[in-house]
């Protein structure tokens, strides 16, 4: 490997300061969710089977973590063999 590629291993290896998570933000998400999970359940309680209340929260639970996965900033780059 040439060193480009090298320095590209050693980037991809370790995220940036600005990719790391901050814990107690998604610990505070977290527990908002799962009260705003509890007050759906409970207002929905009777009325719909166990089933669509379980399926809905995680659902709803894996649509917002996804939203909130951030795409990566470059395209991984592939060496070219040339002939």
């Amino acid at each position: 490997m040439d060193n480009a590629h090298v320095a590209q291993a050693r980037r991809s290896a370790h995220p940036s300061p600005s990719a790391r998570i901050d814990w107690a933000r998604e610990a505070k998400l977290a527990i908002a969710l799962s009260a705003l999970a509890a007050l759906f359940a409970i207002a929905l309680a009777g009325r719909v089977s166990d089933r669509v209340v379980v399926t809905t929260v995680i659902v709803a639970a894996s649509l917002v973590a996804w939203r909130r996965v951030e795409p990566p900033s470059t395209r991984a780059t592939v060496p070219v063999r040339r002939r």
